[in-house]
């Protein structure tokens, strides 16, 4: 998603030679990702880096990863790809010649959450 996101803003530089941190950094201060966001996404890599060193993951360190990534990707499907959230526009594309496609909303955004 992120170097998906350095190609559709036509950052400067290859996404595929940078590192991840190096990819979240400059893409939040490109972009301005909202600070939830930027905020799930540091906890799913808190995560993932504990259970690369070994440390013991449980089921609900996974739910919850799962529940803050479905929560980035509505973020950058309502960002990247407004025809998920609204019908209008549906024949646009974005300025990287990408098609969109249709995602529906998810409820917990609907309810302000």
């Amino acid at each position: 998603m992120l170097r998906d996101i350095w190609v559709r803003e036509k950052i400067s530089g290859k996404a595929d030679a940078k590192t991840i941190e190096h990819l979240f950094s400059v893409v939040k201060e490109q972009v301005g990702m909202d600070r939830l966001v930027q905020d799930y996404i540091r906890d799913i890599q808190l995560v993932r880096n504990r259970a690369a060193h070994g440390e013991q993951i449980v089921i609900e360190d996974c739910i919850e990863c799962l529940r803050k990534m479905s929560m980035v990707l509505e973020w950058y499907f309502r960002r990247y790809v407004p025809e998920s959230s609204s019908s209008k526009g549906a024949d646009s594309q974005h300025k990287s010649g990408r098609k969109p496609v249709r995602i529906p909303k998810h409820p917990s955004l609907e309810q302000g959450r």
